[in-house]
């Protein structure tokens, strides 16, 4: 799903596993820069990262 928001481009991608937090722990072990640690508002688990270049990446995982 692409969304257009302000000027921003957004690119949401879904998947059937939950990886939220693996991917946290396998990208700061690679050495991706986190701008916020895993943080949890009820059924919901994000964080916030750059990319070498400078754009904003958000994982976000949804537990039922």
């Amino acid at each position: 799903m692409t969304k257009y928001c302000e000027s921003k481009l957004t690119i949401t991608l879904y998947s059937s596993e939950q990886i939220g937090l693996n991917s946290y722990e396998l990208l700061k072990a690679r050495g991706a820069k986190f701008v916020t640690p895993p943080s949890t508002n009820g059924a919901e688990t994000r964080c916030f990262f750059h990319d070498p270049d400078r754009h904003l990446f958000e994982i976000s995982e949804y537990r039922r």
